[in-house]
């Protein structure tokens, strides 16, 4: 199954400066470029589900995949001298979704947002999103674990799942291919050819290595 439709090629139009460069790379220029879109999600969220993950190597769609879903939230406002925790409606919600989102620890709760590293940030809007997420909307998260070394994005995959089973519906952009084996999803979109792997939530995934230029492909078990 494959989510591409079939959209027209896009004319180029190519000035002295573009064929000057493709002249130096031994470049052929087309008269179009095939265009990313539409890879069409829809189809899938419409059917029961619980996690789907979108998954593809940087430019390759991905953010424009989920941002079909609902348009993506800007980010939150963060007050630069209260706590994370205190951004939060609840001491009980923030518990629940600050460690949904892999901040365990109560020193990391009281720190101001600023003070934060690159990864704790990301773990801590994240959290926010949870806590405002409706359960009857698509939750979509993009560059998911993009900015977290691997131990913690298991530990990431793994709070997440627990928080969001059995009621919610989530849907994450990635180009890691280890979050589908850690949050073990329905469906994987792969955004380099539009195609659907499916699987129950009990599934775990096998790895491919694709030689030349390609990229580690998941292909759900059997």
């Amino acid at each position: 199954m494959s989510l591409f439709g079939n959209s027209e090629a896009t004319p180029v139009r190519y000035g002295a400066v573009a064929r000057e460069l493709a002249a130096r790379f031994d470049f052929t220029l087309s008269e179009s470029v095939e265009p990313f879109e539409p890879i069409d999600l829809w189809s899938l969220c419409e059917q029961p589900f619980r996690i789907g993950v979108v998954y593809g190597p940087s430019g390759s769609g991905k953010t424009q995949a989920i941002a079909r879903l609902g348009s993506l939230p800007e980010p939150p406002v963060w007050s630069e001298a209260d706590s994370i925790a205190d951004h939060f409606p609840t001491a009980d919600i923030a518990h629940e979704c600050l460690s949904a989102a892999g901040l365990n620890s109560v020193p990391q709760m009281m720190k101001p947002y600023r003070l934060l590293s690159n990864g704790e940030q990301y773990r801590a809007v994240l959290a926010r999103r949870l806590a405002w997420h409706k359960p009857d909307t698509i939750l979509c998260i993009d560059e998911f674990t993009s900015v977290v070394d691997r131990t913690v994005a298991h530990g990431l995959c793994v709070s997440l799942r627990r928080y969001l089973l059995p009621h919610s519906r989530v849907v994450v952009a990635s180009c890691h291919a280890d979050v589908i084996e850690w949050l073990r999803p329905d469906w994987v979109v792969n955004t380099l050819d539009g195609s659907v792997s499916r699987g129950g939530s009990e599934v775990v995934p096998r790895w491919r290595l694709m030689l030349g230029e390609k990229i580690a492909v998941g292909i759900l078990g059997e």
